[in-house]
């Protein structure tokens, strides 16, 4: 510590401008040595002949708890000398001792003198030798027991009587003191360096490693971390005997060579449970059992005590009879913050400077100081800084079980996780089931490739048994093709309507199912011989080079497929650009066909021949390879599908179903050929693909005619063949049409196609009362229509559509496990019921109050799992038209409950107006809850 004759900023502030890791308004930073050295000078060591070793603890390790002397060399952090303590300095990297030697008349026969370790203002510290108990120890006495006031003599003997009431591990033990007039007391001698020095060496060894990620930046902390936890266990302790600390800094943390952690310097505690007295009265409250005596020497309000970076802001303030638990809780949330970014928030700041920060709870966000630090410590660390008291951690062991959770890789109480926060933290910590399902994906990738290359095979093991024997080639392809169309089916409503459906992942996830058992039955399969006569007439019209050539289409065919489907599995599990790179191999293989080679050519002809098929297939895999490409996102791709290309795909489509049968005929006794039906299936999902493709979309107009025409093309394929695809690709396409009606406010049309589709959905529930996807799709038809009626003001129409929708929702309910989409659209649909029977001839009270006290408990249960726009939206309207309904009820009691209902609604609308601007409707409806609660008020 320097002279105060000689201002520097990194002494007190009393001597001149202090530094940011002072304490401000020491008595013992006052003072200096009467023998006119400068404290802060390093005093002479000197070597013990009794123990050798002494010379080189004394020059590697430094003083802990006593007065510390001597500016810290440049290559080690800044000291935090304390405001209100004594002077103290002690340099990093020597030999920490806490105690004090007796004088020389006081038992001058037990401590022999090693050397010095510490020299303040008042106090020195000195490494003894206990010739009683043979060990070494450490003493802290006066400098000049003649140069020292009462005051610094009661403030001695209180750090002495404190350290020596807490118990506990993490606090050094005192030994013995000696309270007369040269005054000392005896500790156990230390051997370590500070928290601070060893933040600043875990910190300086991070950058020489370079980079890191937040994770690997999060896993290095970890010994820091376990470190303060300790720091934690200590402070708890001492908070449950009553003794706030005052002055929890890194500095005053000593961490030893095997392992201890020690919490020093309880020169400033103060008891918790005490006061000083408020009038003259020298009575003494009883000390509570099991307390520390720590009940002297208490400040006056206005007094600043602690170190300024910190302390907390009521220290900040001198609020001396605010100080408590809490007061210690803000110091150990600076310690992690320095823990975390290796160095406190006001590094070189003056002192004044940080005062007046912390007394306003500001300081610089960690993530701006060190942006790798993980989010749930960068909770913590806001939750203990907190600048009210009450909104801190209640005591230190929260503090620290919070800490610990996040070393285990556990969720932390001050930090809620998103679903992607939890999965990365869950496989962080569980490596080995993420590895093992890693693998398996890639297992079944390479299953998938290796099946391929094996169907690949099989082909050109057929063109070589073609080439021997012409009948078996023919019954090879025809049972081959009939398989594939199988699976291809499975796989083009996998792509193409469940696209466009949400809430279906069992179903997709059956579907897949499915083309894997037709994919194991390709593998499989016997082809033989059936049907030879017959087949052995039409083998007639082929020669072998015909039968090589046919060959040669269908494993180029086969190639393309698997290309296509691969392309839709990754673009399905979001794997877009594997999705892009199948899409594009595919693509390759369509357009290499050379212009002169008339055999890749498709020709318009009725469905008949060998020949006609494959060219028919190469035509329908055209286009799904461009439906595939139109529904990638748009970033998968520079430059989408031309419109060029779509209009032909189009052309192509209506020719194939033109030739064959007529859309407009309403039903065809003879079964639908395979091709056809998936010639109406492609042209259905193009128009989807299409339409929603945004990229293509603003660049040419879209037109509405092909569309209304794919809608009638699905309806037709439902009528025609009647699969549960089928009725699920026509249910997406008219989904997607009243969508898009509504959204452009064509009500009357918009209500046409729901009923449409409701009415679909009807014949379909009585064919299959227990599909649960019908009830869905069919409450959730219900739900559109009703919101338009209530447009169009249809109310009691509306109220029907909504009470059919509850119908649907609550049987699906029935017949299933509870799901999001159910709850949503149930809630949804109770709350427009409820609103629309609040108001108008449908009035009923009674009943729209509980449906919308039901609606509104599904959205705060939906709000408490996961926060969205959505969902906050609809809670803020059910909130608002509870509060309409309760206030305009004749009772005057319930207003009350009615403006809580309005307050509730606006707080949800304002956190909405963070994320994008309010609705007309919603705006209106703010300012009138406004106006209501103003009423109120007004009256009252």
């Amino acid at each position: 510590m320097h002279d105060s004759r000689s201002p520097d900023p990194e002494s007190t502030c009393r001597s001149g401008t202090p530094s940011s890791d002072e304490v401000v308004g020491s008595p013992d930073n006052d003072s200096k040595n009467r023998d006119g050295k400068s404290p802060g000078k390093n005093p002479s060591r000197k070597a013990s002949s009794r123990k050798a070793s002494s010379r080189k603890a004394s020059s590697r390790n430094s003083s802990l708890g006593g007065s510390r002397s001597r500016k810290a060399p440049l290559n080690l952090p800044p000291q935090d000398p304390t405001i209100g303590s004594g002077a103290k300095g002690s340099s990093e990297d020597k030999s920490v001792a806490v105690s004090i030697t007796p004088n020389s008349c006081e038992e001058p026969s037990r401590y022999e003198r090693l050397a010095e370790v510490g020299r303040g203002g008042w106090g020195i510290v000195e490494k003894a030798f206990d010739r009683q108990l043979d060990r070494e120890v450490a003493v802290k006495r006066f400098c000049d027991v003649n140069d020292v006031s009462e005051q610094e003599r009661q403030r001695f003997l209180h750090e002495a009587k404190v350290t020596s009431q807490l118990q506990h591990p993490g606090i050094v033990p005192v030994h013995e003191l000696g309270d007369r007039r040269d005054a000392f007391y005896v500790m156990k001698l230390l051997d370590g360096i500070t928290l601070a020095k060893y933040i600043q060496d875990h910190h300086q060894a991070i950058r020489q490693t370079g980079n890191q990620t937040r994770f690997q930046f999060g896993d290095s902390l970890e010994p820091l971390l376990q470190r303060f936890v300790d720091v934690c266990h200590a402070v708890a302790y001492a908070h449950q005997r009553g003794v706030v600390h005052r002055d929890l800094k890194p500095s005053n943390v000593m961490i030893s060579d095997f392992g201890e952690t020690v919490v020093l310097d309880w020169g400033l505690a103060q008891s918790v449970e005490s006061r000083p007295p408020e009038s003259a009265s020298t009575t003494v409250p009883s000390k509570p059992v099991g307390l520390a005596d720590v009940s002297s020497l208490f400040e006056p309000d206005g007094t600043v005590i602690g170190t300024p970076a910190y302390m907390s802001p009521e220290q900040a303030r001198g609020e001396v009879s605010r100080i408590n638990i809490s007061s210690d809780l803000y110091s150990l949330g600076v310690v992690l913050y320095t823990i975390i970014a290796g160095r406190h928030p006001y590094q070189g700041q003056s002192v004044d400077s940080i005062l007046q920060q912390v007394r306003n709870a500001d300081y610089p966000d960690l993530r701006t100081i060190q942006p790798l630090t993980p989010t749930p410590l960068l909770s913590i660390v806001r939750k203990a800084m907190s600048a009210s008291q009450h909104d801190r951690y209640p005591d230190a062991q929260e503090l620290a079980q919070d800490v610990r959770r996040f070393i285990a890789g556990d969720s932390v109480s001050v930090h809620r996780e998103n679903g992607l926060e939890r999965a990365i933290r869950w496989c962080r910590h569980h490596q080995g089931v993420a590895a093992t399902a890693a693998i398996s994906t890639t297992a079944l990738l390479v299953a998938a490739l290796v099946f391929a290359v094996f169907l690949h095979r099989s082909h050109r093991a057929e063109r070589i048994a073609r080439i021997e024997a012409q009948q078996a080639h023919r019954e090879a392809i025809l049972q081959l093709g009939e398989t594939l169309e199988a699976t291809d089916t499975w796989l083009v409503e996998l792509s193409g309507s469940l696209q466009f459906y949400p809430g279906m992942a069992s179903i997709r996830s059956e579907l897949l199912d499915r083309a894997i058992e037709q994919y194991e039955g390709i593998a499989s399969q016997n082809i033989g011989l059936t049907e030879q006569a017959e087949t052995s007439r039409v083998l007639g019209t082929f020669d072998l080079r015909q039968c090589r050539n046919d060959t040669e289409q269908l494993a180029l065919l086969e190639r393309i497929k698997t290309h296509l489907r691969l392309g839709d599995l990754y673009r399905l599990t979001d794997q877009i650009e594997d999705a892009c790179r199948q899409y594009a191999a595919a693509e390759s293989l369509l357009n290499d066909t050379g212009d002169d080679d008339e055999k890749w050519k498709v020709r318009l002809v009725s469905v008949g021949s060998i020949e006609t098929k494959l060219e028919s297939q190469f035509g329908i895999e055209r286009v799904n390879s461009l439906i595939g490409q139109l529904l990638l996102p748009d970033s998968a791709y520079t430059e989408p599908p031309s419109i060029e290309r779509i209009h032909a795909a189009r052309q192509w489509l209506d020719e194939q179903l033109l030739n064959n049968l007529s859309i407009d005929q309403p039903t065809c006794d003879a079964a639908m050929p395979p091709l056809v039906a998936r010639a109406a299936s492609a042209a259905v999902r193009l128009e989807l693909a299409y339409r929603n493709n945004l990229k293509v979309r603003r660049h040419h107009s879209w037109t509405e005619p092909p569309y209304l025409r794919a809608i009638e093309i699905a309806s037709w394929l439902v009528r025609q063949r009647g699969t549960v695809g089928d009725r699920r690709l026509s249910e997406t396409i008219q989904t997607d049409n009243s969508r898009r009606l509504q959204d452009a406010e064509n009500y009357e049309r918009a209500q046409e196609s729901w009923s449409r589709l409701i009415n679909d959905l009807d014949q379909w529930i009585q064919l299959d009362s227990d599909r649960i996807d019908y009830l869905q799709s069919s409450a959730h038809a219900l739900l559109q229509r009703g919101n338009i009626r209530v447009r169009l003001g249809m109310l009691q129409e509306a109220a029907a559509d909504f009470k059919d929708s509850i119908t649907h929702l609550d049987t699906a309910w029935r017949l299933t496990d509870d799901d999001e989409f159910y709850r949503v659209n149930l809630a949804t649909s109770k709350n427009n019921l409820g609103t629309l029977l609040s108001r108008g001839g449908q009035r009923d009270p009674e009943l729209a109050g509980q449906l919308l006290r039901q609606s509104l408990q599904t959205y705060e249960a939906l709000l408490r799992e996961e926060i969205t726009y959505d969902i906050l939206h609809r809670y803020a309207q059910t909130h608002a038209a509870l509060s309409n309904l309760i206030f305009e009820s004749a009772d005057a009691s319930s207003r009350a409950l009615s403006i809580d209902h309005a307050k509730k609604s606006l707080d949800a609308f304002e956190i909405l107006k963070d994320y994008q601007p309010l609705q007309p409707d919603d705006v209106s409806r703010c300012n009138q809850l406004r106006l209501r609660i103003d009423s109120v008020g007004d009256v009252q």
